[in-house]
This record gives C-alpha cells, structure tokens and sequence, in this order.
C-alpha cells in the first residue's frame, strides 16, 4: 500500500524535474529549501562562471527558473495531497490492525467477565482504546512518524504503561471453593488494607497502583477468622471492620487519614462491596467483656458457639486423632510414630484432661513434645518415635518446670516442712494440695492439725481467722459442722470448741477438697482416736456425709507417692481419693506398678464414714435405736467425749455464781 503512494509521488516530483531539466535548470533539494541551478554544458553551472555573464543571459536564467517555480508551485500541493493520503491510509491500516489484534488479545478476557460487573468490561474497553489512541508509543519509525525524541519517548511508554497496568487487590485465580482466611495480626492495614505512599523528593505521592486490599477483601465470598484478644488490641481496626460489616463495603483509604491526621482528598477509592462471614475466635471471658463493653457487638455477631476442650475418647476420634498426629509429624519432618509412641501420646493427652475417656484438644501442646522426643530419637540413632522417647520428651519438659516443686519437696525431705508419713497420730492427717506454676501443676502433702477441747466456739477455721481462707474453703468448713451437729447434736448442742489448721500455710488457702480430711482430724481430736499418718487424703463432702469428686487428683496421687518412694513405703501407704474420681485416673506408669505389687495403694471411697474406718482402723459406728452409736465405735467415743466436755461447761457455769450457790446454766446448756 505505500509503494502505490511513493510511486505516485516520486512521478509529480519527476515531472517537474523534467520540465526543469527543459528549461536547463537542474533541482537540488538542501536543508535550507529547493535551489534551482542552471546548467552548463549539461553540468550545473558554477557560482563564478553565473557571475561572469552578461545581463541579458542572467535574465533568461531567471525567467527559465520563475517558469520551473510555478511548475513546482502546482505540482508541490499535489504531492502534499499524496503523503497526507499515504498518511491516513498508513495510519488507519495501523489503527485497524492495533484493535483487530487487541480484540483477539482480550477475547478471552472478555469472556470471563461476568453481567454484573459491567465496570470491567468498560475498563477493558477504555485501556484498548486509549492503546489505539497511543499506538505510536509502541510502534518503529515504519509504522509511523515519531515526533519524539528517543528518551523521551521511553519516559512516555513507562508512564503510558504504569497507567495501563492493572492493581490486582483480589486474585482468586486457580480457588475452586469459597476461600478461608486467617488474620493473625489484624491491624487497619492488614485487615481493611490502605493506600500506601512513595516518597519522591520528599513529597508522598500515591496512585492507583498503590492502592491495596486487606484480608477482610481477601475473604469476601467466604470466611475471615480472627482472634478476639488482637483484635481488641487494634480498635482502629475493630471499629473499622464493625463499620465494613454494617454498610457490606470497604473503604480504602490511608490509615492516617482513616484518623484524621491526613487528608486523603487527592486519592479516595470507590468502596468495594464486601460479603464475608467473620468469626472471632477466643475465651469465654473476653467474649463476654466485648459484648458488655460494645452493644454493637452482640448485633454483628449473632452466633456464639462454645467449644469444648476435651474431645470423647471413642474409636472414631481416636482414628481422627491419630490421623492428624501423623499428618502434622509428618508436615513437620519429624520421625515415625509406632503403636507404642502413640499410645503414649494418647495416654498424655488423656492426662492433661484427667480423665480416662477424653483427650485434650489441645493438640498443638502433643505436636510440641514430639519434636523433642524427634530430637532426642535422632540423637540415640533411632528411626521410629517410640514409647521410650516420648516418656523422655515428657519427663523433660516436665523437669524443666519443676523449680518451685523442687523447692518444696526438698524443704519437706530437710523437715523445714513438718510432716509424717508413718505411724498413727491424734488431731493429725497428710492433706493433700496442688500447687499451680504456668502450665505445670503438682500436688504436695500439707499437714492438718486439729485441738478439741470443752467450750462453746464451736469450730475454729484458724486461716479464716487470720484471713488466709478462701470463700471455697470457708463454705467447706461451715458444710463440715452443719454434718458434726447432724452427728452429734441431735439431742443438746455441742459444748465443744475446736480450732483446725493448716500448719505452716503462710500463702492461703482455697477450695473444698480438704473438708473430708478435715473431718477426719476433728473427730481424731474429739475421739482422741489416731489417723494413720501414711496415707494421704483428699475429698469433698457435703452435708450429708457423701464424699465429692475434686480436681487435681493425679497431681495429688503422685505427690504423696514420691514422699511415700522416699521413706521406703510405710505399710498401708497410699492415697483416699473420692470413689467418683476413679475415672479421672492418669497416672505414671510407675505408681500403676507399685500399686501392682502393692507398694501403694489407692483407696476410693465414697462416704465420709469408710474413709473414717480406713484412716483408724475402727468401726465409724451406726446409730441405734436408743439414739446412741455402736459401742466402741469411733463415734460412738466422740459422743463420750462430747458428753464429758458438756458436763464440764455446766460445772464451770455453776462456778461462775458470785454468792456460791447453785448456779443457773444458760439456755444452751440446758436445753436439750
């Protein structure tokens, strides 16, 4: 298609070149413009030889060139007309040609553009055009003429192609499901997202290009899973996810100017829809204290699910269990997992619940300890995590948490702690406490003393007297003389007084689980009956005298037990848990063998009274008929002694009669 239009205008140019040629002028094209010059001999004439001439030949010279200069003035528009037309013709098979091939280009773009983003298809039809319109930025010197310089051209096609390029924010490209996301640190930037800023000689400059989605547009269509703790440390980004989730949109704008110390005028995005399910993962506790501190909250968040943090121990989670165990060792490079190895993980799982038919779901603890046991099997040369390595990994970790039980048990061993673990004692039994430090608890003995004694003060809780009792503790003293006065003072109130503690406790104390020891130590006191000082006790009781389920038994069993290892198991050693307890048995698998050969015993029970006869040896005695106990039972010796301490009151009421007559007893004594 040029070569027509160059051909026909290489013919006009050549015409007048002949019609000069005829008049002897020859045509010389300079950057200066067209310059005629005669010939001579059919050579162009010199500038001296024209100088020499006469008048009348450089007359005719000028005539011949003024005839060639109107030739020149007629054909020359010609030409013009010919380029421009060459010109557009070029211009427009360029044209046609750029969109033919950008057409074909975005054809499957096009195709996937949905009905309801028509702002897309308009977008795409806006940049191919705005290519077409400036075409010469990507086209050679044949394609079309360049009115620009090299660099300046360069400089113009990165900025025509920083305009045209596209600021993906969301790119879901190869998800066929809605997507999930997890925000671990949901800041107004990673939440919401921002524009962003660059600094360019000291000024911030922004575009589109810089404009950039958080995880809540990351999440849109689906799932966004945040924890409530971080998320109450960003209240930027709370209020503003609130504000997203009443109005379904997300405006992205520059975090300070989200605060107000920005204006943001020069850059505001159009807000983008957003349909996302939030979930805010966290305790019971901070729940609850966002919706008492944000009404808001409860509307946006209208369902609250508890999830528990045990899971049933039945062979369908079980397989699960196991299923992820090896899924993540695996994930992680660690070892094989034999039967025995994972057995022992479900033991300890069972363990951390204390309870022999759930697990805990806190798996991430387990995951833990087998890189330890990975480490310490690949140390000794083994290919397989087995029972051995995680017991290792176990022990470990528990050593490394063990200082302050250190501390304790040493000053028991010293005897800067007072206690006894043989023989029998009156007024004294081995309770049994847990100690908590982090994530590691462990139980300890503590001794409990008790001193009977005529009056009328009734029962004396000494830490509550010296405000180291706890509200729990102090409701399991009261639930204690409530069943004391059923037992013993049916027919008269007690004249008794009696003072009970815990020795050497200068830190508190709280709970219920020492009322049945006691118990023990009060009737000891009483009976003056002694308690068997080898084995320890733990166990609530209500009012009727049935023995209650505690917490931290394992802890409490191996405690005693070490103490018990120490001095050589005294006969009948062992520990009184309450009979509702046995289920929440986890115990190491070297007390489970000393209870098999009998070194140790645990002794479930599931009222007060059998638990009375283990630590004494004697019958707890039964009422009659005649409203006494058993004979020679050991209530049946309270009941003496009770009886003794009432005469003893009455008698020192008699003395106290100024004029040493017969003394008047009070209502109390009395009346029966």
């Amino acid at each position: 298609m040029r070569e027509t239009y160059e051909l026909r205008e290489r013919e006009l140019s050549r015409s007048v070149e002949e019609f000069a040629e005829q008049r002897g002028i020859v045509m010389q094209s300079t950057n200066q413009g067209m310059n005629l010059i005669p010939l001579a001999d059919g050579k162009p004439m010199t500038e001296e030889a024209y100088l020499s001439m006469g008048v009348e030949e450089r007359e005719g010279i000028a005539a011949r060139r003024k005839e060639v200069l109107e030739q020149l003035s007629e054909v020359n528009p010609q030409i013009l007309a010919v380029v421009k037309e060459m010109r557009e013709a070029v211009e427009a098979f360029v044209k046609n040609a750029v969109r033919e091939l950008l057409s074909g280009y975005h054809a499957d773009m096009r195709s996937l553009i949905p009905e309801e983003t028509p702002e897309l298809a308009a977008f795409l039809e806006a940049l191919e055009q705005e290519i077409i319109n400036k075409r010469y930025l990507f086209l050679g010197e044949s394609g079309s003429a360049q009115p620009f310089g090299g660099a300046q051209l360069q400089v113009m096609r990165q900025q025509f192609a920083k305009q045209c390029r596209l600021n993906i924010v969301v790119d879901r490209a190869g998800e066929s499901s809605a997507p999930v996301v997890v925000e671990n640190n949901p800041t107004y930037s990673n939440l919401i997202g921002g524009v962003d800023f660059i600094e360019e000689q000291g000024v911030l400059k922004a575009d589109f290009t810089q404009i950039r989605g958080g995880s809540l547009l990351q999440a849109s269509g689906g799932y966004l899973i945040v924890q409530a703790e971080d998320l109450m440390q960003n209240p930027l980004a709370y209020y503003s996810l609130k504000r997203a989730l009443r109005s379904g949109e997300v405006k992205l704008r520059d975090q300070m100017a989200e605060m107000g110390l920005r204006s943001a005028a020069h850059l505001e995005p159009q807000a983008v829809p957003v349909n996302a399910k939030v979930i805010v993962v966290g305790d019971e506790r901070l729940v609850h204290l966002m919706q008492t501190a944000d009404e808001e909250f409860a509307r946006l968040f209208k369902i609250h699910a508890d999830f528990s943090g045990t899971l049933e121990r039945t062979p369908e989670v079980l397989e699960q269990f196991v299923s992820y165990i090896n899924h993540h060792a695996q994930e992680d490079g660690l070892l094989p997992l034999d039967q025995g190895g994972m057995a022992r993980l479900v033991e300890e799982a069972s363990r951390e619940v204390s309870h022999q038919n759930r697990l805990s779901a806190q798996v991430q603890r387990l995951l833990d300890n087998l890189i330890e046991a990975d480490l310490l099997a690949r140390k000794e040369g083994q290919f397989t995590l087995n029972r051995d390595m995680v017991s290792q990994a176990l022990s470990k970790k528990r050593y490394r948490h063990s200082k302050i039980e250190e501390i304790v048990k040493r000053e028991i061993s010293e005897g800067t702690i007072l206690l006894d673990f043989e023989g029998s004692r009156v007024g004294q039994v081995n309770g049994l406490a847990v100690y908590q430090v982090g994530r590691v608890a462990f139980g300890v003995p503590s001794r409990i003393t008790a001193q009977a004694y005529a009056g009328r003060s009734g029962l004396i809780n000494v830490e509550r007297e010296a405000d180291l009792s706890g509200r729990l503790h102090t409701k399991g003293v009261l639930i204690l003389n409530g069943y004391l006065g059923k037992l013993f003072a049916r027919k008269q109130p007690l004249a008794l007084s009696v003072s009970i503690t815990f020795e050497q406790n200068y830190g508190g104390i709280e709970g219920d689980s020492a009322t049945a020891a006691e118990f023990f130590v009060i009737v000891s006191a009483i009976a003056q009956v002694p308690l068997k000082q080898s084995i320890g006790v733990t166990g609530s009781m209500n009012q009727h005298g049935e023995i209650q389920p505690i917490g931290g038994v394992n802890e409490k069993i191996t405690g005693f037990y070490q103490f018990a290892k120490e001095h050589g198991f005294p006969d009948g050693s062992g520990v009184m848990i309450p009979a509702v307890n046995k289920v929440n048995l986890m115990l190491d698998e070297e007390i489970v063998a000393a209870v098999r050969e009998g070194k140790f015993h645990i002794y479930p029970v599931g009222r007060i009274e059998e638990g009375l006869e283990l630590m004494t040896g004697l019958p707890a005695g039964e009422l009659q008929s005649n409203g006494e106990y058993t004979p020679q039972s050991v209530f049946a010796l309270c009941m003496e002694k009770l009886q003794e301490f009432s005469r003893e009151a009455k008698a020192a009421q008699v003395d106290k009669k100024p004029d040493g007559g017969p003394g008047q007893m009070d209502e109390a004594a009395s009346n029966p």
